[in-house]
């Protein structure tokens, strides 16, 4: 079954898509770009890959409550965090619509959910989900090879779809749903 990974970045090219093949357990690509030249994969499936959508995982920060913590650098900068957590907030209310209007079902995660990589490889190998990590870790861990031009954010897509099963994924959407 195909799962798309999408982790939501409003500025140019800071969506991450992740294109996964759960049956193969493979990554078969991973790239970032605009938000909407990556809802084009999920909007033209069969014409881009040559098969069915089975579902879409994004991590959708509008789970997460809206409370904001001072940046420590100004009221400018805080202005700023919150003005892009709304932002990304919008972009991921877009891809449920999408999800919605053509009928795939939508896994919705938590940033909160999630836990930062750190520098031990073994570390990240035991975390569900990782997030920010270096193109060794993600490598290390999915066995995909990183090519240039790959951000945090595609590889923040690969690893919200890593390793999930066709099982995982419908079970986990019977519980978002309660």
């Amino acid at each position: 079954m195909l799962l798309i990974g999408i982790d939501i970045g409003m500025q140019a090219k800071n969506t991450g898509v992740a294109m996964y093949e759960s049956k193969e357990k493979k990554i078969i690509e991973l790239w970032s770009s605009s938000l909407w030249h990556c809802l084009s994969a999920v909007y033209r499936p069969s014409a881009l890959y040559g098969v069915k959508i089975g579902g879409v995982v994004l991590e959708d920060a509008s789970l997460d409550n809206a409370s904001f913590k001072s940046s420590g650098q100004g009221h400018r900068a805080d202005l700023k965090l919150a003005r892009d957590a709304g932002k990304n907030q919008g972009g991921a209310i877009v891809v449920v619509q999408m999800c919605k209007a053509l009928d795939i079902p939508c896994l919705r995660i938590a940033p909160s959910k999630r836990r930062k990589a750190t520098k031990n490889l073994k570390t990240v190998a035991h975390l569900k989900m990782p997030t920010k990590t270096t193109k060794a870790q993600f490598k290390a861990l999915t066995g995909y090879d990183v090519k240039k031009g790959n951000n945090e954010h595609s590889r923040d897509a690969g690893t919200l779809v890593w390793g999930m099963t066709e099982a995982e994924f419908y079970n986990q959407i019977k519980i978002q749903e309660l």
